[in-house]
């Protein structure tokens, strides 16, 4: 069996999802540098990689802690904060309906607290989008790691498969025909390293599963993050503006009838209500999410 069909027969074995990521110049590289691989060198097979591994490493000591968490608890705190005088100014609402006095006053302290919250709210998104766009940067680096795993185990697997099945066997031939014991010791280091360079294959492919959940644990935190951006961001184009709206028009404060429609008013203390619970069942789970992505990457 010549070297060129089995570079044929490995291109069929391996021409699925694991090349998919390899462009041909970095094929043609993996493919190349499989020629200089050495199985009877014991000290470049056991460093075979390592480089690779070692970039993982570094990067699980300093990639997804370095995404900052702050903002995430600041949004739920400010959230929380305009939950709670929301619920007071029902209350008050309730408690001055029965005394009959003027709602404007009432009004203005809930409209302010709404106002602050609007203006941190639009602080929080910028800050989130520069996170997304961190996580993206974090993502390309992480799947770069993994390219260059897939590049040291296709060179590695054409280099095993050449070895095994072309060189293997031609030294054990040369070794037969020469009766020499250094040929025959030649012959059984070469396979001795052979079997060397398939463990360390097996090491890259396991160690390779990590930078692989790295890039999907990323993309489920940037996806919290923009879930998150979302949601405030129609916080402050369309429930606050509407609650403002309805809410004056509930208390009479528009100019018209000076009658004041509770319904209305409960109904649309309500809504926000409802649309800041929801946004903070999200910040919980967005925690969760990143709490779980650190405890995964401690545990590889």
């Amino acid at each position: 069996m010549t070297e060129e069909k089995i570079e044929l027969e490995l291109e069929e074995e391996d021409g699925g999802p694991f090349l998919t990521r390899l462009s041909d110049e970095e094929r043609a590289y993996a493919e190349k540098f499989a020629e200089r691989i050495n199985p009877a060198n014991t000290v470049m097979i056991l460093q075979y990689g390592s480089a690779a591994q070692k970039k993982i490493s570094d990067f699980t000591d300093s990639g997804l802690r370095s995404v900052p968490s702050n903002d995430l608890s600041e949004i739920a705190e400010d959230l929380n904060r305009l939950i709670e005088a929301l619920k007071k100014f029902d209350s008050d609402y309730d408690r001055k309906a029965q005394l009959k006095k003027s709602f404007r006053s009432l009004y203005d302290r809930a409209e302010s607290k709404v106002r602050e919250a609007a203006r941190r709210i639009e602080l929080h998104r910028s800050s989130l989008l520069r996170h997304i766009t961190m996580l993206d940067r974090t993502y390309a680096s992480i799947l770069n790691i993994v390219r260059e795993f897939d590049m040291y185990i296709l060179a590695g697997k054409k280099c095993l498969k050449v070895s095994r099945e072309v060189t293997l066997p031609r030294m054990v031939r040369e070794a037969e025909a020469s009766s020499l014991r250094q040929d025959t010791l030649a012959a059984a280091d070469f396979r001795d390293g052979c079997d060397r360079l398939e463990r360390k294959l097996y090491d890259l492919s396991v160690s390779r599963e990590l930078p692989v959940q790295m890039c999907m644990q990323v993309r489920a935190v940037q996806n919290s993050d923009a879930v998150m951006s979302e949601n405030l961001r129609n916080l402050s184009t369309n429930v606050f503006p509407l609650w403002k709206e309805r809410m004056m028009l509930a208390l009479g404060l528009t100019g018209g009838p000076d009658d004041v429609d509770p319904e209305v008013f409960h109904q649309t203390n309500k809504i926000l209500l409802s649309s800041l619970g929801s946004i903070v069942k999200i910040h919980e789970n967005g925690m969760k999410e990143r709490e779980k992505t650190l405890k995964a990457l401690e545990n590889k």
